[in-house]
């Protein structure tokens, strides 16, 4: 047991070293909903990836720097292509946008990690690498699922007891006047318009924008360097009229 305890050790800090994750949501850049129809993502760089995925998305790469796009299944949808960094776990979110081209996408899918090769030992190395992945995978997989219905019951039980306290939580006047801004903006403001709107200086809005999210009042969604701040149920819930809530 100890023997084959030490081995998936080994094998799992060998996939961290030569293996990263990239994962993130896919939203429609004019509602910034979750887009929950048929993806195409594409990873081009030092190595080549084109999956397909609905509303979320998570792929393992080897580290490296890659253009990352997508498009949805029909091609109406595009998103810009952006270059990002693969290093350990990054998330990263796509905003699509209506096409203006009429030309139909190629929508063929190849599931695999393509590496240009210059050898035989080359493609042996890429193979090795997926084998590791998939091992591995099946490892942490089997984790998860062992913890998951754990987790469920106790999100319900903290669900219920956030719901108890958001109806004597008293908000603070920056927070009031965070959620105001946003409740005005039809329920979605850019970042830098909340700076703007509140005459706040970046490290306070990006601090109390974190605030309200870990505490489920916004979602942030990444669009580049800035974010998205859109209101959440609970955070019209407690912006709401005391009449209302009970």
């Amino acid at each position: 047991m100890k023997a084959a305890l030490t081995a998936t050790i080994g094998i799992l800090l060998l996939t961290l070293s030569l293996a990263a994750n990239i994962s993130g949501s896919f939203y429609s850049g004019y509602s910034f909903e979750l887009y929950n129809e048929s993806v195409v993502l594409e990873m081009k760089g030092d190595h080549y990836y084109k999956g397909m995925f609905t509303e979320n998305y998570s792929v393992e790469l080897p580290v490296g720097e890659y253009n990352i796009s997508a498009y949805s299944s029909n091609g109406n949808m595009v998103s810009q292509e952006e270059k990002v960094i693969l290093n350990n776990q990054t998330h990263w979110d796509v905003i699509l946008l209506y096409s203006d081209s009429s030309e139909v996408m190629d929508t063929g899918i190849n599931d695999t990690i393509d590496v240009p090769t210059a050898s035989a030992k080359t493609q042996d190395n890429n193979n090795t690498i997926q084998i590791i992945l998939i091992g591995s995978l099946i490892l942490v997989i089997t984790a998860i699922i062992l913890m998951v219905i754990s987790q469920r019951i106790e999100k319900k039980y903290d669900e219920e007891q956030d719901y108890e306290l958001l109806k004597d939580k008293e908000l603070t006047n920056d927070e009031k006047a965070f959620l105001e801004a946003i409740k005005r903006n039809e329920g979605i403001i850019e970042q830098k318009e909340m700076r703007k709107a509140l005459g706040w200086s970046d490290a306070k809005t990006s601090l109390i924008s974190k605030s309200m999210e870990t505490q489920g009042f916004v979602k942030l969604v990444r669009k580049g360097r800035e974010n998205i701040v859109k209101i959440t149920e609970k955070g019209k819930e407690i912006i709401a009229p005391k009449s209302q809530q009970e």
